[in-house]
């Protein structure tokens, strides 16, 4: 990948804490575009609003050396 996989993993475990999973859309250095996945419908609510959950992701990338990294994350929850 681009030297994301300890951030993605990260955010992963995260998420997965939550009911939720991530999938990877697109990553480069300087974009980490991920899509948000809630199975369960009786726990939509559990997983962080999307633009935390955007925050929280780009402070561990920032925390993984990649300080620069935009990340962007599509959530379900706002179709």
């Amino acid at each position: 990948m681009t030297g994301h996989d300890a951030t993605i993993e990260e955010i992963r475990a995260l998420v997965a804490a939550d009911g939720g999973a991530v999938a990877v859309v697109a990553a480069d250095p300087a974009l980490l575009h991920l899509a948000l996945v809630l199975d369960d419908d009786a726990c939509r609510e559990c997983v962080m609003p999307r633009s935390f959950l955007e925050q929280v992701a780009a402070d561990i990338a920032a925390r993984h050396g990649h300080p620069d990294t935009r990340v962007v994350i599509d959530d379900p929850r706002e179709d």
